[in-house]
């Protein structure tokens, strides 16, 4: 759980494990919502795909095919138990 403080004028700050866990940056745009429980809900602004073209590149990080991707993605369902 992450906790932030409201500022004199209203404002927040997102803790950086939330906003990289979200791939937000500055100017990207949130919607808050109530829940029927009355938690409230921040969710980013949809974007396009190309708007999100290039976020998952890692430096030296080896590119996969998607058999690749497929086969990883069985493999990390396996070791949770899926």
């Amino acid at each position: 759980m992450s906790t932030t403080t409201l500022s004199r004028t209203g404002q927040i700050t997102i803790p950086r494990t939330i906003r990289e866990r979200l791939f937000l940056q500055a100017g990207d745009q949130l919607e808050l919502t109530f829940t029927e429980t009355g938690d409230l809900l921040l969710r980013p602004v949809t974007q396009t795909v190309d708007e999100l073209c290039g976020r998952l590149h890692r430096p030296g990080q080896t590119p996969l095919s998607p058999e690749d991707m497929d086969q990883a993605i069985r493999e990390r369902s396996r070791d949770k138990g899926a």
